[in-house]
């Protein structure tokens, strides 16, 4: 977070922004792999992230850098949770609600997106690496 004090017009304000910096791991994998490093900053540059449907809206991205040495920095809106750190019940359900119409316009005539970035199969990805482990749960 970078926060500041700006004047406009004689009145004093208060700003903060969200700085993300983005490092690539050495094997930076492909854009398809489940855990691509650079997937956000795909999804700013694209404009995917500015109409979103459900009621949901991502921060507002002001700038991406990318550096010379790989570093993507990402400038975002700084949002502000109104409800606070403990949710209310009823706002889990609000939560949910906007997540369904979300998922839903998908299934209702909006097309699904097919930027190459895009996961797709994560948790198919999942469940077989932590399989192994899953095996050695004794079940009751």
């Amino acid at each position: 977070r970078v926060s500041g004090h700006a004047r406009d017009q004689g009145q004093t304000i208060e700003w903060s922004l969200i700085l993300k910096v983005l490092c690539p791991p050495p094997d930076r994998g492909q854009p398809t792999d489940h855990d691509y490093w650079r997937r956000e900053v795909d999804a700013y540059e694209s404009g995917f992230l500015s109409d979103l449907p459900g009621g949901l809206v991502a921060p507002q991205c002001f700038s991406v850098i990318e550096h010379p040495n790989g570093e993507c920095w990402i400038w975002m809106e700084d949002i502000k949770d109104e409800v606070g750190p403990t949710w209310p019940l009823e706002h889990y359900g609000t939560v949910a609600r906007h997540l369904g119409r979300f998922s839903g316009a998908y299934l209702t005539g909006r097309p699904l997106p097919s930027h190459p970035w895009l996961s797709r199969g994560w948790m198919r990805h999942e469940v077989v690496r932590e399989a192994p482990a899953v095996a050695k749960l004794q079940l009751y």
